[in-house]
């Protein structure tokens, strides 16, 4: 009887297993108002699109606008106080200033000479002590004043104190914090999104009163997404984070997977070391890269997929047959 003859090959032989995962979004937020008051626009619907920084809502806020106006105004006449202070006295106040001296000198040597030819004539008996009295006060006034034209003369050359334009310019940052805190209050009046996604979910309407801290909208992000699958203890030694897993989506036409330019994959990001007490199962997150489909992505938040996994041998179980890299 003829004999046949062929080689021996040795290789793995492979088990395959798939596991059922839950389509979850990158990032959810639920976007909170950061003021009180009423709602004056709601910009967005449930299922629309937004870009990071768009305004979803926005609060009545003319109130708001009158204090800015007049904080602003404020700090202009604050800012003008310490210019004022910083540049000085003007050569015509200093002119002023010394032109006082020279009257008020004036005035004190007149009032010298009228009280000397008082006190002679009081010495020979013509003028009386009143007399005196009245010509001495005068001298002594006068020579106050000319003291004080002096000192105020002295303080224009000088220019204010260091202290005074120490004070000015803290009341400028006083006022400029005012500006900037009412500012700031505006901006907690518009409402916006916190990053790309989709408006999932409305807490409220026009003319809604809302405090700080209300919920306004949900907003999720769909590119990527994230893949939540359970696996069981048998397979988690062998798992590794960076590898790479084949997705299957269920309930979609072949005409849509046909129009994929490639297959989708899913990379193994977080491995939760926290089994599940009655499955044993320990949960895997898998991020994925969400193709564009329309106006919208192919996966949506809680949509099933199957995830392909193999078992070399049958007995070493890896997660995946894709590796990054490969």
């Amino acid at each position: 009887m003829a004999v046949v003859v062929s080689s021996v090959v040795k290789r793995e032989v492979t088990v395959g297993e798939t596991f059922i995962g839950t389509v979850m979004p990158a990032r959810r937020t639920v976007v909170g108002s950061g003021a009180d008051g009423r709602v004056r626009e709601l910009l967005v619907n449930d299922g629309e699109e937004v870009r990071k920084g768009d305004p979803v809502a926005r609060l009545r806020s003319k109130t708001l606008q009158i204090e800015l106006a007049a904080a602003q105004a404020q700090l202009e006449i604050r800012e003008y106080g310490l210019a004022e202070l910083e540049h000085g006295s003007l050569p015509q106040e200093i002119a002023q200033a010394k032109a006082r001296v020279r009257d008020a000198r004036a005035v004190m040597e007149y009032s010298r000479s009228q009280y000397k030819r008082m006190k002679s004539l009081f010495e020979s008996g013509p003028v009386s002590q009143d007399e005196l009295d009245e010509s001495t006060s005068s001298w002594l006034a006068a020579e106050q004043s000319h003291l004080g034209a002096q000192a105020a003369y002295d303080l224009a050359v000088q220019g204010p104190r260091p202290e005074r334009i120490a004070q000015a310019r803290a009341l400028v940052r006083s006022q400029q914090e005012g500006v900037r805190r009412v500012e700031d209050l505006l901006v907690k009046h518009t409402i916006r999104a916190p990053f790309d996604g989709f408006v999932v979910k409305k807490y409220t309407g026009i003319r809604a009163w809302i405090r700080r801290g209300d919920p306004v909208v949900d907003v999720v992000e769909l590119d990527p997404v994230e893949i939540e699958i359970s696996i069981p203890k048998t397979y988690i030694p062998y798992l590794e984070v960076g590898t790479i897993q084949a997705i299957q989506l269920e309930a979609l036409s072949g005409r849509i997977l046909e129009e994929l330019e490639q297959p989708l994959l899913g990379t193994v990001v977080r491995i939760i070391p926290q089994a599940d007490l009655r499955s044993r199962t320990f949960p895997v997150k898998l991020r994925v890269e969400n193709p564009r489909q329309g106006s919208s992505h192919l996966l949506k938040a809680g949509m099933r997929v199957f995830a392909d996994s193999v078992c070399p041998g049958g007995s070493r179980p890896a997660l995946s047959r894709y590796r990054s890299g490969d």
